[in-house]
């Protein structure tokens, strides 16, 4: 039976879990709760670091700063990758997933410390806070594919991205004016918060060791050479634009709540084309 195109691109073989129909329940039972991780992380993450570098830049750190600190996440994400990727086939999916709550707590005791006299902390929190994403976000992709099933992958990928985007029409909204009253520190706190209910609800009971294939000559070959220069040349400014975006918004009138506006109709437009 012909793979999905998640499937090659991760090297995960689904048949082996899917071995007929009558694994759709145990399946189905997974996923569920990785729709409600999904809505819960959905509410504090998007746009959270965006947030952030506006509120830093509002408060004194250069515009240099902010951009190169974009960088530094960018490439961080880039770089760890293939390490993450060999440590799910060494450990399993679970405890990989784990390991991502030690970065979350360092990215907060560091984000809540940050000042101009302590500037080099504005460039190490990316660094850590790019560890945070990717120890959650490529274990849970390689569970998404090792326990969804192959027959109804884009039912499934849609459901997912469905959740995602109604949690993330309404968070950005409320984080934004929570930051307005408030300031960062309580905006942060609830956000680890969040993050830890999130991982509690998510339970990841077991324990798989899959495979993750990241051999850039193996997904070369399954994308056609054009889509592959074509996305990436159409891709490569979005970090810029989409960040530096909100933080002149966020600066031009001196609200956030009026940033997560803007942030929440865009993520409520791309529902309506999508």
């Amino acid at each position: 039976m012909k793979k999905s195109g998640l499937e090659l691109t991760l090297g995960i073989d689904s048949k082996a879990t899917m071995p007929n129909n009558q694994s759709n329940v145990p399946v189905n039972k997974e996923l569920k709760r990785y729709y409600l991780y999904n809505f819960l992380r959905s509410l504090v993450k998007i746009k959270g670091s965006y947030f952030a570098m506006a509120y830093f830049y509002f408060h004194g750190f250069p515009a240099s700063a902010v951009v190169l600190n974009i960088i530094v996440y960018s490439v961080t994400c880039l770089l760890i990758i293939k390490p993450i990727s060999k440590l799910i086939g060494t450990l399993g999916i679970k405890k990989t997933f784990i390991l991502h709550s030690i970065p979350v707590l360092i990215s907060f005791f560091i984000v809540t410390n940050i000042s101009l006299e302590w500037s080099s902390l504005f460039y190490l929190w990316m660094f850590v806070h790019a560890f945070a994403v990717m120890l959650y976000r490529i274990p849970l992709t390689a569970y998404f594919s090792h326990y969804g099933n192959h027959e109804t992958r884009g039912k499934e990928v849609g459901l997912a991205n469905v959740v995602q985007k109604l949690a993330s029409v309404a968070g950005p909204i409320l984080f934004g004016a929570l930051i307005d009253q408030t300031g960062l520190v309580v905006f942060f706190a609830i956000k680890t918060l969040i993050h830890f209910a999130a991982a509690f609800v998510l339970g990841l009971k077991n324990d798989s060791r899959v495979k993750v294939d990241t051999s850039i000559f193996k997904l070369s070959r399954i994308v056609p050479r054009k889509v592959s220069k074509a996305f990436f040349f159409s891709q490569l400014p979005y970090p810029f634009v989409s960040d530096l975006f909100f933080i002149w918004v966020t600066l031009k009138f001196g609200s956030f709540t009026l940033a997560g506006i803007f942030i929440s109709a865009k993520v409520a437009l791309e529902i309506l084309l999508s």
